[in-house]
C-alpha cells in the first residue's frame, strides 16, 4: 500500500463527515467506530443514525457520545433503512466531504488519504471508492463496478482476487462505487442533492446515485491506494429474517433502476 503520508500528501486539510447507518449489531459497529479512531489521521466527524436498534446499540452509542466528541447519534424511532437514514446523515453534516460507511466495515492504515488522494487529484472526481476486500477470503470483494447493456448489473471488476492483482494497482473510472464506502465530495451533493429515496430502504440507492452524478458530469473513481474490509449483509441478512416481504426490495429496485438507466448501460 502506498504511503501517501511519507510522500508528502498534503490534501486532507477539509473537514470529512462519515455517515454509518446502523440497526442492531453492536460488535459490528463496536469495531467500525474502533477502527477508525486507530486509522484515521485526517479531521473528521462521524455521524450514526441508530434505526431504533434492541440490542443496546442506543446505550451504548449515547455513552461513546458523551466520550467522543467527533460522534453525533441521530436516533430513529423506526427503522427506516439505509437510504433514508444515509439521508439523515448526509443532511446533518458539516464536512466538505462525505463518506458513506457501512457499519459491518473496518477501515485499514491510510484509507481515508487514499480517498482524498484522488479525490484530489481532478476537480472533475465527484465520488470516489476504495478496495474493499472479504475478511472470510482476503481476496477484494469489489472496487466498484461496470454495468452492461445485456444482463444488468455484473460482477464487480477484480471480484475474487488477491488485493496486488495486476491491473488494480492504478485510479481509474468506474461507473459506480459501492454505499458500503463511498467518498462524496461536497460539490457533488451541492449539484444533486442526495440518495433516491425511491429505493429505500435500500439496494440500488447507491448505484443510481453515482449515475446522477456522471449525469451531471462528475467522474466516479477507483482508489487502489484505500483499503477496508467488509463484511457483507449483516444488517441486510438480519432485516431479511425478521420481516419477509425485504427479499422483495432489491428485484422491484433493480427494476426500477434498469428502466431509468438503461439508456447509459455501457
Amino acid at each position: 500500500m502506498t504511503d501517501l503520508w511519507s510522500q508528502g500528501f498534503d490534501r486532507c486539510t477539509g473537514l470529512v463527515s462519515i455517515v454509518i447507518p446502523v440497526y442492531n449489531q453492536w460488535a459490528y459497529t463496536q469495531a467500525c467506530l474502533g477502527s477508525l479512531t486507530e486509522h484515521t489521521r485526517v479531521r473528521y466527524e462521524v455521524v450514526v443514525v441508530d434505526n431504533a436498534s434492541s440490542d443496546g446499540t442506543g446505550e451504548h452509542l449515547r455513552q461513546r457520545d458523551g466520550d467522543d466528541g467527533r460522534l453525533r447519534v441521530i436516533a430513529n424511532a423506526t427503522n427506516e433503512g439505509f437510504t433514508i437514514a444515509a439521508n439523515q446523515g448526509m443532511r446533518a453534516c458539516e464536512g466538505d466531504f462525505v463518506v458513506l460507511l457501512n457499519n459491518d466495515t473496518t477501515v485499514t492504515s491510510g484509507w481515508l488519504e487514499g480517498l482524498l488522494h484522488v479525490a484530489g487529484s481532478d476537480d472533475g472526481i465527484g465520488i470516489v471508492g476504495p478496495k474493499i476486500l472479504s475478511p472470510e477470503t482476503g481476496m477484494i470483494q469489489t472496487i466498484g463496478g461496470l454495468i452492461f447493456r445485456k444482463g444488468g448489473v455484473q460482477a464487480p471488476p477484480g471480484q475474487g482476487m488477491p488485493p496486488d492483482a495486476p491491473g488494480l494497482q492504478h485510479p481509474f473510472d468506474v461507473q459506480y462505487a459501492e454505499g458500503s464506502c463511498m467518498l462524496i465530495k461536497r460539490s457533488v451533493i451541492d449539484a444533486i442533492g442526495y440518495l433516491d429515496e425511491t429505493f429505500a430502504p435500500a439496494y440500488y440507492e447507491d448505484t443510481d446515485y453515482c449515475f446522477r452524478a456522471r449525469e451531471a458530469g462528475f467522474r466516479v473513481m477507483y482508489s487502489p491506494y484505500s483499503q477496508i474490509w467488509h463484511h457483507s449483509a449483516v444488517t441486510s441478512d438480519a432485516v431479511k429474517r425478521e420481516d419477509s416481504a425485504f427479499n422483495e426490495v432489491a428485484h422491484r429496485n433493480d427494476r426500477i433502476f434498469k428502466e431509468r438507466w438503461s439508456h447509459r448501460f455501457w
